[in-house]
């Protein structure tokens, strides 16, 4: 009979998010997520499998964070538009003000060759999936208000605004200046018009 984990599961596979958030899936080597995880390379194979597996599930686990923490508000009461407009407007200031690591969806794409790594794609897909659906229940909400036209095409708005957020995070790795990112948002907002 087997012993039992020493760890929390869930816990360490946070503490692995951040280290591949932090170096990348290439950089990242099995000792460097045995160290910062806290366990035995044996429990870490036992546990998640493959170094791929591991990262396979981290993204996963990401995916259900931010949709928890960063979009989370994007679902709050009151005016949609207005949330829309505060919610970019802040994640704006947070990217220049605080320290950012980015997306850990965006950097991986960038980072890793999709030919070399097809079963990374799927997740991908479905996170900005997930969050272009955020985008697009907060539109017909705007809609059923009154807040957007009832002739605007609210998909191609959502698609939009994804686009414009994942560019607004790179651009924040690039340059941190308020302004230019205040206007990059000021500008994107203008497809609601």
């Amino acid at each position: 009979m087997g012993r039992p984990k020493a760890f929390d599961r869930d816990e360490v596979l946070l503490k692995a998010v951040e280290t591949f958030w932090d170096k990348g899936y290439e950089r990242t080597s099995v000792q460097d997520l045995v160290d910062q995880m806290g366990i035995h390379r044996a429990s870490l194979y036992d546990t998640y499998g493959s170094k791929q597996e591991l990262f396979n599930e981290v993204l996963e686990r990401y995916s259900k964070l931010t949709q928890e923490i960063i979009y989370g508000p994007l679902r709050s009461p009151g005016p949609p538009r207005k949330i829309l407009e505060a919610w970019f407007e802040s994640l704006a200031r947070d990217l220049c003000h605080s320290y950012s690591q980015g997306c850990l969806m965006i950097k991986s794409i960038l980072a890793l060759e999709v030919k070399d790594h097809p079963e990374m794609l799927p997740l991908v897909r479905k996170h900005t999936a997930d969050v272009e659906a955020m985008f697009l229940d907060l539109l017909e909400r705007a809609k059923a208000l009154g807040e957007i036209g009832t002739d605007r095409d609210l998909t191609a708005i959502a698609s939009y605004l994804r686009h414009h957020l994942y560019g607004l995070i790179v651009t924040a790795a690039i340059r941190r200046e308020e302004e230019h990112l205040m206007d990059m948002v000021r500008l994107a907002l203008t497809a609601l018009d």
